[in-house]
C-alpha cells in the first residue's frame, strides 16, 4: 500500500515562475505563523474551517430550498432569429445616401465590371475580390437600398 503523504517528484515539468511562487508563499506562512502557539493554530484553523463550511451550507441550502432561481431549460428554437436583418434594419434607420455618392457607388461597380474584358485587368478583378471579400455585395446592397427608399 503506497503511503498517502509522500513527498511526489513531480514530472510533468511544471512552470519555474509556480515553483518560485509556491516556495515562497510557504516561506511567508511559516513566517507568519511561525509565533504562533499550537493551540491558536488549531483555534484558527477550527474558525476558518467553521466560517467556509457555514458558507458552503448556506450555498447548498439556497440552491435546495429556493425555488426562485432561473432555471435554463433545454429545448429547441421553434422560430429563426435572423441577427444580420435585425442589425441592417437598425442601421438603415439612419443610412442616407446622397445622389453624388450613389454615382460614385455605380460608377465604382461599373468600374470593377470593366475590368472582367481583359487578361490584365481579370488580375486586378481578382485580386480586389480575394482582398475584400464583401465588397461586391456592399455594393449591390447599397445600390438596392438607394434604389428602394428614392422616390422619383
Amino acid at each position: 500500500m503506497k503511503p498517502w503523504f509522500k513527498k511526489r517528484i513531480n514530472t510533468k515539468g511544471t512552470n519555474r515562475y509556480y515553483e518560485l511562487v509556491k516556495q515562497w508563499w510557504a516561506r511567508e506562512m511559516s513566517r507568519i505563523t511561525s509565533g504562533l502557539s499550537r493551540e491558536k493554530l488549531i483555534a484558527f484553523l477550527l474558525v476558518f474551517t467553521g466560517f467556509n463550511s457555514a458558507i458552503s451550507l448556506s450555498i447548498l441550502y439556497r440552491g435546495l430550498v429556493s425555488g426562485t432561481s432561473p432555471v435554463m431549460s433545454m429545448e429547441r428554437i421553434s422560430d429563426q432569429v435572423h441577427l444580420h436583418e435585425r442589425r441592417i434594419k437598425r442601421v438603415s434607420e439612419s443610412f442616407f445616401i446622397s445622389p453624388r455618392e450613389y454615382k460614385s457607388i455605380t460608377g465604382t461597380r461599373q468600374y470593377l465590371d470593366s475590368l472582367k474584358g481583359s487578361a490584365e485587368g481579370k488580375k486586378t478583378y481578382d485580386s480586389i475580390i480575394l482582398g475584400r471579400p464583401g465588397f461586391l455585395d456592399s455594393l449591390f446592397f447599397i445600390e438596392n437600398y438607394y434604389k428602394s427608399n428614392v422616390k422619383e
